[in-house]
């Protein structure tokens, strides 16, 4: 089986919107531009469920086709890749954003999952859905070639939505689960997403099913958003789990009809894309450590009068901010160029 290089393109994506809504989160003024909190709530929506599937569909091609024993090695890599890049992107929230000292406690704390930094819970909640496939790898092997089945398990961790998140006073547990102790993606929740990028992956048949339950979900989810506003994300709702339905496998079919031949310019342009995708984690914690370092000193880029038409838009702006972000994203290619982690795609 090839390695299926949407993904990555879906990835470079998420990673762009995921960017553009920290800039806007942390340097945006939705009081001045009041359609920033929608811009940001659309992205809340899509980003960690479709980042999910994607993984989803990673697993089915780089880990689950093959034994565990050969496959277990890599997966444990990933998922202390992941652990490891939320201990950094925890551990400078603190520093950089909050200005906390350094400190044998605060890093521990850390380490250990007992704190949940800002802006990072995302990671957190990511290394413990690795830590699930590779737990649950022969159940997860034994899934993905079975429709009934994944329909099923998926609709028994969306029912976990209802659980009764407030007797849940671990942190650890609450990756799990959710809690309402602090903000978090609970592994079993959105699980669905997993489940179902997996079987897309390896049963493209059936995409059609697939499709048709997505619409469905995201359906259900914008009819609850008009009757009764925007669901709870933290910890999350049935209808906040179930609104981004289709879009994960409306993005995986576009990006799927990309012509294998394209002009010079749009090659180069895909190819960077890819990479970008495939170093998605990287491209991640890179964007956290200079965004939170930038908003602990207030170091914002400022509106100057005789700068140029793209300089006078304010980063607090949501043209400025997707200015800014140009920058800042390719700053982060240069410095992955010159670290070696430019590759070009290749099949795991």
């Amino acid at each position: 089986m090839r390695y299926d290089v949407s993904i990555d393109r879906v990835r470079w994506f998420l990673v762009l919107i995921m960017i553009y809504c920290h800039m806007l989160q942390f340097f945006g003024n939705p009081d001045k531009y009041p359609s920033i909190n929608t811009l940001i709530d659309v992205v809340n929506v899509i980003v960690f469920p479709t980042f999910v599937f994607c993984f989803g569909c990673t697993s089915a091609l780089a880990y689950l086709r093959k034994p565990f024993r050969q496959a277990a090695p890599r997966l444990a890599r990933t998922t202390l890749l992941i652990y490891a890049a939320f201990v950094l992107s925890g551990i400078g929230y603190h520093v950089a954003r909050e200005g906390t000292p350094l400190n044998a406690k605060m890093v521990t704390q850390v380490i250990l999952l007992q704190d949940i930094p800002g802006w990072s819970e995302f990671l957190a909640g990511f290394a413990v859905i690795a830590l699930v496939v590779l737990v649950l790898f022969k159940p997860l092997q034994w899934l993905s070639t079975r429709l009934a089945p994944t329909l099923i398990v998926s609709a028994v961790t969306l029912a976990m939505c209802f659980f009764p998140y407030h007797v849940v006073k671990s942190p650890q547990l609450g990756l799990f689960i959710g809690t309402l102790a602090f903000a978090c993606f609970p592994a079993v929740q959105y699980g669905a997403y997993l489940l179902l990028g997996i079987y897309w992956q390896t049963n493209r048949r059936h995409g059609w099913v697939l499709a048709g339950i997505g619409l469905a979900a995201t359906l259900a989810g914008v009819v609850d958003v008009v009757l009764n506003g925007l669901p709870q994300r933290f910890p999350p709702s049935i209808f906040w789990v179930l609104l981004t339905g289709f879009a994960p496998v409306a993005l995986s079919f576009v990006t799927a009809k990309v012509p294998a031949q394209l002009p010079l310019v749009l090659r180069h342009i895909d190819l960077w894309a890819r990479n970008v995708g495939r170093r998605s984690l990287f491209f991640l914690l890179a964007s956290n450590l200079t965004i939170f370092t930038i908003a602990g000193i207030q170091a914002a880029p400022m509106v100057t009068r005789n700068a140029g038409p793209l300089w006078r838009l304010p980063i607090a702006s949501p043209a400025g901010a997707l200015v800014w972000e140009v920058f800042l994203i390719a700053a982060i290619s240069i410095v992955a160029s010159l670290a070696g982690r430019n590759t070009h795609p290749t099949a795991d």
